[in-house]
C-alpha cells in the first residue's frame, strides 16, 4: 500500500510539458499577434480580420501588435524570441524569407525558429503606374528608362520585400536603371505615387485595386505568375521576362518549440475562421485568394521560399545599400 501510494504522489513528476500545457485550456489570456509591418496595409487589414475571428473561437482577445521596421526584421524578432507558449503569434508572409535572404546577420533563423499555423491567402502583385506616367506597357518603361541618364524611380510597401526584390529582378532582366524610394508601408508610397512623385510602384493588387479601379493608378501588369481574375488580358511579366515565377502568401505562425497541442488547436480555430463565409467574401473583395494549409505544408514552403529568394539574391548580386 505505501508502494502504491508513493507512485501515485510521484506520478506529475513525469507528465509530459506538453500534456500538462494541454490542460491549462489554452488560451487563458490575451493572444499577441505581431503584424511586422505598419497599419493601414493590405497585410495588416487581412490579419486584423483573422484576429477579431479567432477572438471568437478562442474566448479571449487577439492584440494585433504592429512592429514595422527593417524589413519586417524587428516584429520578426521580437516573434522569434517570445515565449513558445502560443500567446505570441506570427503574421508571415514572404517578407520574412526575402529580408533573410538579403541579410548576412540574422537575429533568427526564418526557417528553424518558427513552425507555420497555415496560410490565410494567396496573393497577386502588380505593377502600376501614375495615371500620367507616359508608358503604359512594360515595353514602353524600358524604353523610357533606357532614354533616361539617371533611370526611373519606384517604390514598393517594404524594403527587402518581394515587391522591392521584383523592381531588382525587373532592372536586371531588361537592362534598365531603376531606383527605390522607400516607404514605410503601402499606404504612405501610394500616396506619392498618385501624386506622381514617384512614377512606377509593385505593390500587393489588394493594395492597389481600389485605386486601379477609380482610374487614380493605371495597372502595367501582373507581376505573380498566373493572370490576374478581374484583368485577364493584362499582361504577367513572367511572360516577358521568365524571372517572376512566384506568388505571395499570407499565413500565421509562432515560435518553432511551442507544443503540440497549441498549435493544434491554433489551426484547427484558424482553418476555421479562413473557412468562414463571411471572411472569405472580404478576402476576394480586397483581391486575395483564401488558402489554409497544413504546419507541414507550411513548413515545407517556408524552405522552398528562404532558398529561392536566396539563389535571386545571389545570382543577380543583390545587396542592401
Amino acid at each position: 500500500m505505501k508502494a502504491l501510494l508513493a507512485l501515485v504522489v510521484a506520478l506529475p513528476l513525469f507528465v509530459r510539458p506538453d500534456v500538462v500545457l494541454a490542460e491549462d485550456a489554452y488560451p487563458n489570456r490575451p493572444v499577441k499577434l505581431i503584424q511586422p509591418t505598419s497599419a493601414g496595409g493590405p497585410t495588416d487589414v487581412l490579419i486584423r480580420i483573422i484576429a477579431d475571428g479567432l477572438a471568437a473561437r478562442l474566448g479571449q482577445p487577439v492584440v494585433v501588435e504592429n512592429r514595422p521596421g527593417a524589413g519586417g526584421v524587428i516584429g520578426s524578432t521580437a516573434a522569434a524570441k517570445a515565449p513558445a507558449d502560443g500567446y505570441t503569434i506570427l503574421s508571415s508572409s514572404n517578407l520574412l524569407f526575402s529580408s533573410a535572404a538579403l541579410r548576412s546577420n540574422m537575429p533568427y533563423d526564418a526557417v528553424k525558429d518558427f513552425t507555420g499555423i497555415s496560410l490565410l491567402s494567396r496573393a497577386p502583385l502588380v505593377l502600376v503606374a501614375n495615371k500620367d506616367f507616359a508608358p503604359n506597357t512594360v515595353a514602353e518603361i524600358v524604353e523610357l528608362a533606357k532614354k533616361s541618364p539617371d533611370g526611373l524611380l519606384y517604390t514598393s510597401p517594404n524594403f527587402g520585400g518581394v515587391p522591392f526584390l521584383s523592381g531588382q529582378l525587373f532592372m536586371r532582366a531588361a537592362g534598365i536603371k531603376l531606383d527605390h524610394v522607400t516607404y514605410s508601408g503601402s499606404p504612405a508610397a501610394l500616396v506619392d505615387v498618385m501624386a506622381g512623385r514617384v512614377p512606377l510602384m509593385f505593390d500587393l493588387w489588394s493594395s492597389s485595386k481600389q485605386y486601379v479601379e477609380t482610374g487614380r493608378l493605371k495597372l502595367i501588369a501582373v507581376v505573380t505568375n498566373a493572370p490576374l481574375p478581374e484583368s485577364p488580358k493584362t499582361p504577367v511579366m513572367n511572360d516577358i521576362y521568365p524571372v517572376f515565377d512566384f506568388q505571395l502568401i499570407n499565413a500565421l505562425a509562432v515560435a518553432s518549440q511551442t507544443p503540440k497541442p497549441i498549435i493544434d488547436r491554433l489551426v484547427k480555430e484558424t482553418h476555421a475562421v479562413v473557412k468562414l463565409p463571411e471572411v472569405q467574401s472580404r478576402m476576394v473583395a480586397y483581391g486575395l485568394t483564401p488558402a489554409t494549409s497544413t504546419p507541414e505544408e507550411y513548413n515545407e514552403l517556408a524552405k522552398r521560399e528562404y532558398t529561392k529568394w536566396r539563389d535571386i539574391v545571389s545570382a543577380n548580386n543583390i545587396k542592401i545599400q
